[in-house]
This record gives structure tokens, C-alpha cells and sequence, in this order.
């Protein structure tokens, strides 16, 4: 088969057919064309990239999952050249470390994407949902690197790791304008991941009072007390629905 004619289950390059054991793969760049190996398509490029690059221009949608390939690095370099609308991004990582399999993800590299999209970005979803506490402070500079986004309507994060909560709050105060829900699960203040400090808590809790068209809260493992919530929640006219888990109560 040629490029250019596969069929939804066939590899664009050599027509292998998908079957249960062997998963196709579709290009990230464009979202069309479906691969059976990184081999296939690094041969199919030549052809492919122009195909590829017109197709990107015009994509709003960047899904990345470290399930289907490990090498962000690269195709986030792709996007800050050549997707040029995106809007949606969703960035998962489960790095496994019993089989050695690491994820390919630089914070520079992550870092020179989200500016590159500043201004038009709605919604980031990050999720590491094999916790290493270690590797989320390597990929993303230890939250500094979230401090590029702006202006967003949706932030989900699971697991996200910040040195402290002057970052985080930093982050909640550029969306306050735009952000309409907002999901914060597991997430990391400082070196203890089992706990935040008071004063983190009154700080996190403030921030978000200022984001007066949430629509959707979520807050799952999260360690705020009544006083905190007292602080947050009314001064959220737009709230219609709100989530918590954790160690929430007197305080």
C-alpha cells in the first residue's frame, strides 16, 4: 500500500492490518495516518510531512500517552514549529521503572512548548499516574515550568510536584480570569508529599477564592480544613460542582 491510502486499521507505510496483537499507532502530528512501527513511519516521512504539516496547522488537539510512545521530546518540538491552533492539550506519563521504561520528556523542551502556545491554549490535563516523586520534579523543573500558562478555561493535573506553594499559587493566579474548572489530584507542596503546611493550605485556598468563574473544583487528596474552605468556597459565585477527598475537616 502506498502512502496516502491506508484504510483506518492499516499502517499508512506497509499495510500491515491492526489485529490484537499488534496495535497500529496514529501520528501525532497530523492525527490521521496510522503506523505499525517507529520504523514505518521515520521511512515514511519524506513522503508524509508535507501531508503532515498541513494537517497540523490546522489541528486543535495534542494527546500524548506514554503507553502508545515515549519520545514527548520530539513530537513537542514538532508542535511548537508547526501546531500553530492548538487549544487542547492532555500530556500522560506512567513511567515504568520496573521495566526500565522512561519517558522522554525534558523540562526545557516542555518549557519552550507552553510558551509557544501562550495566549492560545484552553486546556492542559497532566497526569503521572505511576507516582515517582523524583521524576515529577525532574520533567517539569519542579513546577517552574507551569508558570508559562495563561489564560486557561480547563487545568487538570494528577500529581503535579511543586518546590512550593508561592508556584502553585502563581499558576491559580494567571488563570483566575479564565479558568472554569479546575482539578488538583495528589498534589506535591514542598518535600513532604503526605502532608501540606497551614500555611500552604490558607494560601491554596485563597488563591482559588479568586477565580470567580469556576464553574467545576476538584480537589482530591488534599489536606485543607474547614477554615479553608470557609475562606474559598463562597467567594465562588459561578461554583456548581465541587469534589474533595482526603484529610479535609476541623482546622
Amino acid at each position: 500500500m502506498t502512502s496516502g491510502s491506508s484504510s483506518y486499521h492499516e499502517c499508512d507505510h506497509c499495510g500491515a492490518k491492526e489485529s490484537d496483537e499488534k496495535r497500529l499507532s496514529k501520528c501525532t502530528g497530523c492525527n490521521k495516518v496510522l503506523y505499525c512501527s517507529t520504523h514505518c513511519q521515520k521511512t515514511a516521512w519524506k513522503s508524509h510531512e508535507k501531508r503532515c504539516r498541513r494537517a497540523s496547522n490546522k489541528a486543535d488537539t495534542l494527546e500524548l500517552d506514554d503507553e502508545k510512545l515515549n519520545n514527548f521530546d520530539s513530537i513537542l518540538g514538532y508542535a511548537s514549529k508547526y501546531m500553530k491552533n492548538l487549544k487542547h492539550v492532555k500530556l500522560r506519563i506512567n513511567d515504568d521503572h520496573e521495566n526500565k521504561k522512561r519517558t522522554i520528556l525534558t523540562a526545557s523542551i516542555l518549557q519552550s512548548f507552553l510558551k509557544s502556545t501562550q495566549g492560545q491554549l484552553e486546556t492542559l490535563q497532566w497526569s503521572m499516574d505511576d507516582f515517582c516523586f523524583h521524576c515529577g520534579k525532574e520533567k517539569t523543573n519542579e513546577g517552574q515550568i507551569w508558570t508559562e500558562l495563561h489564560g486557561l478555561k480547563v487545568l487538570r493535573m494528577n500529581f503535579p510536584v511543586f518546590s512550593n506553594s508561592n508556584d502553585l499559587c502563581k499558576v491559580i493566579k494567571q488563570q483566575q480570569a479564565s479558568v472554569m474548572s479546575l482539578a488538583l489530584s495528589s498534589l506535591v507542596m514542598g518535600r513532604d508529599i503526605k502532608t501540606w503546611s497551614r500555611n500552604d493550605c490558607r494560601a491554596l485556598a485563597r488563591a482559588i477564592s479568586h477565580c470567580k468563574n469556576l464553574v467545576r473544583l476538584e480537589l482530591n487528596e488534599n489536606f485543607l480544613r474547614d477554615s479553608d474552605l470557609e475562606i474559598m468556597v463562597p467567594r465562588l459565585p459561578n461554583l456548581r460542582i465541587l469534589l474533595l477527598s482526603g484529610e479535609t475537616g476541623p482546622g
